[in-house]
């Protein structure tokens, strides 16, 4: 759900503004659409991971701390990037069932018109 309120694009089922209520006809659109927010934020937070862990590699070469260290290090940075992966690729599964139930509901609809 996507709505303009007091000047700015509003993705909340209020406006954080004045508090305006906005009515959703239909809920399942407004699933895809909080799909689609955490994807993007999934997507988002992976790109960050991804830039963290070759910076701690590359680190592990420049720095006069012990390998050993670095080595923990890497390894939680290696852990924290195959969880959002997997977030990611989560949110992106949902989000795809989701818009061809949403996609085969319009069609139905229209269809049926």
């Amino acid at each position: 759900m996507v709505e303009k309120c007091c000047g700015s694009i509003v993705r909340t089922p209020h406006c954080p503004f004045c508090g305006r209520k906005f009515t959703d006809a239909d809920p399942l659109a407004a699933l895809l659409d909080y799909c689609d927010t955490n994807l993007k934020r999934a997507r988002m937070k992976l790109k960050e991971s991804e830039r963290d862990f070759e910076r701690v590699k590359a680190m592990r070469n420049d720095t006069r701390t012990p390998v050993e260290e670095w080595d923990s290090v890497i390894r939680a940075t290696e852990k924290t990037l195959s969880h959002r992966q997997r977030s990611a690729r989560r949110w992106e599964l949902w989000r795809n069932a989701l818009a061809k139930v949403v996609e085969t509901e319009r069609e139905d609809s229209n269809g049926s018109t």
